[in-house]
């Protein structure tokens, strides 16, 4: 496969986004564009670059990310990731 998707990793536990990492860099055809510690941040980036799929945990202080995902008027796949 020669098509990569771009995709990032929001979690507010360093070690959480560290695991994911780990998963992502095992599949090819996945890149990590950026990793996100606060879903705020993660918004913002998500409004101007172009994203494929996003892993993201559900709960984190000030956004969780079912409500991230509600925000987003062009939404990219999002698996959900928790402990």
């Amino acid at each position: 496969m020669s098509e990569k998707y771009n995709c990032i990793v929001i979690d507010d536990e360093p070690l959480g986004v560290e695991l994911i990492e780990d998963f992502i860099s095992q599949i090819s055809f996945l890149e990590i564009k950026k990793t996100f510690n606060k879903p705020l941040d993660a918004m913002i980036f998500l409004q101007s670059n172009n994203i494929d799929i996003v892993f993201s945990d559900i709960e984190m202080p000030q956004l969780n990310g079912l409500d991230l995902f509600r925000s987003l008027p062009n939404k990219p796949y999002f698996i959900f990731i928790t402990a």
